[in-house]
């Protein structure tokens, strides 16, 4: 199970530095990587559609009634990344139209559905996939870098290696899914029946 202090070390081993000696290290590069491991975490977080940390959830119309659409609903406080809106919760159901504004998300449906990246595994990195622990630790690394006075190639290998990896991250995390069925059209209906399979 992996632990912030994994990532720290992962981090430190990329940067070319010793591993931690332990909670109270207070050494620059562990002091530095600390520091920026919260606001980098939560980045990381919000650059992509992460699997592990979907969540879907029917939002609660509240007042005021919003100028310009018919509900307004509480956007949730740990929501990191909208992934769709929908008026039912079936998986292919399409997207309808919404706005984003002032901590609310409103739409003309009175019920809606919210997929979206919850931040609540934020301090739960034994919840975390490797590779995308491994994406942070290279975040880190590349992140404290520059402060540290690394050369300049140096820095050039950390920026590529932390593309790298959280390419190698959201690779994995998009192989979780499941190929999605095109359903069967009119015309398909009509020609051949019902026959074909699909789960909709």
């Amino acid at each position: 199970m992996t632990t912030s202090t994994d990532i720290l070390n992962d981090a430190l081993e990329h940067l070319g530095e010793p591993p931690s000696s332990g909670p109270d290290d207070d050494s620059t590069w562990v002091v530095r990587l600390t520091q920026a491991y919260d606001r980098e975490v939560k980045k990381l977080f919000e650059v992509h559609t992460w699997n592990f940390s979907l969540v879907k959830f029917q939002l609660a119309a509240v007042d005021p009634t919003p100028n310009g659409w018919a509900y307004g609903f509480t956007k949730p406080a740990k929501c990191k990344r909208i992934v769709k809106v929908a008026s039912v919760s079936t998986p292919s159901a399409g997207q309808i139209p919404y706005v984003d504004f002032g901590g609310r998300i409103l739409t003309n449906s009175a019920t809606t559905w919210l997929d979206y990246v919850d931040g609540e595994k934020i301090d739960s990195p034994g919840m975390w996939p490797e590779l995308f622990a491994g994406a942070l630790a290279a975040q880190l690394a590349w992140k404290v870098c520059p402060v540290i006075g690394s050369s300049d190639v140096k820095k050039d290998e950390l920026r590529k290696t932390m593309r790298r990896c959280l390419t190698e991250a959201k690779l994995w995390d998009a192989q979780q899914n499941g190929a999605f069925v095109i359903p069967p059209g009119e015309y398909e209906k009509a020609r051949y029946g019902f026959s074909r399979r699909y789960n909709g």
